[in-house]
C-alpha cells in the first residue's frame, strides 16, 4: 500500500505544533509528511508501522520520525481504552545545522529510520513534552529544542531497515499548506478552481498540473 501525503499547515504563521490526540481509534492511515514528528503513546496497545518496520506498541513509547518517513499507529479495538498520544510536529530546518547542535542533527539523521527511545530513560522527560501542548511561539520553540537536546543523551534504537531521506521542496509544501488552509476556511461553500489557483499565484492550468 502506498503511503499518502499528509498536509500539516505549518510554515505560514508557525513552524511547530504540539497537541494531545484522544479518540477511540488512531484514525490516520499510513502516511508521510515533510515535518519531523515526536510521538508519545499515553494509552492503548496495538501495532506501529514505521518505514518498513511493523511491530507492537504499548503505553510509554516515545518515537522520533524524520521527514517523509511513512508511519501510522493502529490500535487494538477496545470499548474501555482510548487511543491517547502526545504529538509534536515541526518544519525541517528550524534548528540550524551548526557545530553547537551537531548531536541534535546526528539524532535527526538516525530518525530517518525512525527511532524509539529507552522507556526508562525517557519517562522523566514526558511531563516536559506534555506541557508543550499549552505553549506557543518562542516558548514552544525553546521548549522543543531543550527536550530534543536532552534526548540526544538518551539511548534509542532504530526501527526501519531502510532510511527515508527524500526531500519535498519548501515551495511545494508552502503552496500545499496555503491550499489546505483556504479549503478548510471555505469548505462549507462551492470552491472554484480560479480562486484556489489565485491563492498560490498560478494559472488554473498550471495549478491543475501542480495539484
Amino acid at each position: 500500500m502506498k503511503p499518502i501525503l499528509e498536509t500539516i499547515p505549518l510554515g505560514i504563521e508557525k513552524s511547530i505544533v504540539a497537541f494531545n490526540y484522544v479518540s477511540r481509534d488512531f484514525e490516520t492511515p499510513w502516511h508521510f509528511h515533510p515535518q519531523l514528528e515526536l510521538t508519545y503513546i499515553e494509552e492503548s496497545y496495538g501495532t506501529k508501522f514505521i518505514g518498513d518496520y511493523v511491530g507492537a506498541y504499548e503505553p510509554g513509547e516515545l518515537v522520533l520520525i524524520q521527514s517523509n518517513v511513512p508511519h501510522c499507529w493502529t490500535n487494538n479495538k477496545s470499548d474501555t481504552v482510548k487511543s491517547n498520544s502526545f504529538v509534536v510536529q515541526w518544519n525541517k530546518g528550524i534548528y540550524t545545522n551548526i557545530p553547537e547542535l551537531k548531536s541534535l542533527h546526528n539524532l535527526f539523521i538516525a530518525a530517518s529510520k525512525g527511532i524509539i527511545f529507552n522507556k526508562e530513560q525517557s519517562k522523566i522527560l514526558i511531563p516536559e513534552l506534555k506541557k508543550m501542548t499549552h505553549k506557543e511561539g518562542s516558548k514552544l520553540y525553546i521548549s522543543l529544542l531543550s527536550l530534543l537536546l536532552k534526548l540526544t543523551n538518551t539511548d534509542y534504537k532504530t526501527l526501519s531497515n531502510s532510511s527515508f531521506t527524500k526531500n519535498i521542496s519548501d515551495d511545494y509544501t508552502s503552496k500545499i499548506s496555503k491550499i489546505h488552509l483556504y479549503v478548510a476556511k471555505n469548505y462549507n461553500r462551492k470552491i472554484y478552481l480560479k480562486e484556489v489557483s489565485k491563492q498560490v499565484n498560478m494559472s488554473e492550468q498550471s495549478f491543475a498540473r501542480f495539484f
